[in-house]
This record gives structure tokens, sequence and C-alpha cells, in this order.
């Protein structure tokens, strides 16, 4: 595991395969785990508890630093191996549901941009008064569930703007 001891980055850390040939920086501290699985070390060094750890016995001001005699004083819990494998294998599966969870919040804010521009686009497309009427009239009985986002109420505003420079807002 390569974990950040100098610097504004201070305490992030990544896994490196052994096979992987790499050139390490003084700003870059390795530590070969002997008893820890190293899936299970980059979780613990993840933790707040250790991050806290990490920030408070740094040392220095605008260049932070963490010595290597710090980080071996770190509390690091240590279950058994087999446990390690199943904790690894509970945070790999709870952070996929986290990822799925993200993506499908992501696609459906994308589904509501699309609607709300469907929908404000049949107002300026609106051929005469009655049609505008027409579609105001579905846009309006949404109206709490469209616009929820600041993005949807800027459109809105757009189009408002839009309809009123092309003259359509008078009767």
């Amino acid at each position: 595991m390569l974990i950040v001891s100098v610097g504004g980055t201070i305490g992030r850390s990544a896994l490196v395969p052994e096979k992987d040939n790499f050139a390490l920086v003084r700003s870059v501290a390795l530590i070969k785990p002997l008893l820890f699985l190293s899936g299970f070390l980059k979780l613990t060094a993840d933790s707040p508890l250790l991050q806290n750890s990490i920030h408070s016995n740094k040392r220095g001001g605008a260049q932070p630093c963490l010595y290597l005699s710090e980080i071996s004083k770190f509390p690091f819990p240590l279950p058994p191996l087999a446990e390690q494998h199943r904790i690894v294998a509970k945070v790999d599966e709870l952070m996929a549901l986290c990822d799925q969870l993200e993506k499908e919040t992501e696609d459906q804010i994308e589904a509501h941009q699309t609607l709300v521009k469907t929908l404000l686009n049949t107002l300026t497309e609106s051929k005469d008064a009655g049609e505008l009427v027409k579609n105001w009239q579905r846009l309006s009985d949404h109206f709490d569930t469209i616009f929820t986002t600041e993005v949807s109420i800027d459109e809105l505003k757009q189009t408002i703007l839009q309809l009123a420079v092309m003259g359509k807002l008078v009767a």
C-alpha cells in the first residue's frame, strides 16, 4: 500500500500489486502488510479513525509531513485473516450498491432534465395561443413535481423570457 506522507493530500492511500513496477518519491510511503490483508489495510487507512490519527500526528505547516515513525504508532485493528476477508468482501458489496444507487440517481436526474426540456419545448413550439394554453395546462398540472431543481427552474425562466420575446405571452 502506498500512502501520501508529505503535502496537501497527506493520508491518501492506494493499493499497488506486488508484481507492478513503480517508482517512489519522497512524498509517498510504502507499507507492506505482513499480518494484514492488503484490502483490509487500505480500508483501515481510509477510515475516519486512522485519517484523524494521520492529521493529528502530521508535522509542519505549509508542507505537512507524516514520518514513518509516526505511521508505525497508529492503531490498526487486527482481526483474524478470515474476518479481514469477510470485512473486505462486505465493504466491496456495499460499495457496489452505493455505485449502483449513484448511477440510478444520475439516470433519474438525466431523465428529469429531458422531461423538463421536452415539456418546455412544447410551450415555445406552440403554433397558436390555444395550443400554448393547452400545453401550459399540461405542464402546470404537474408543476410541483417538474420544477424541483435549480436547473429546471432556470430553464423555466429562460422559456418564459423566450415566450415573451416571441410575443406569445400576450393575448
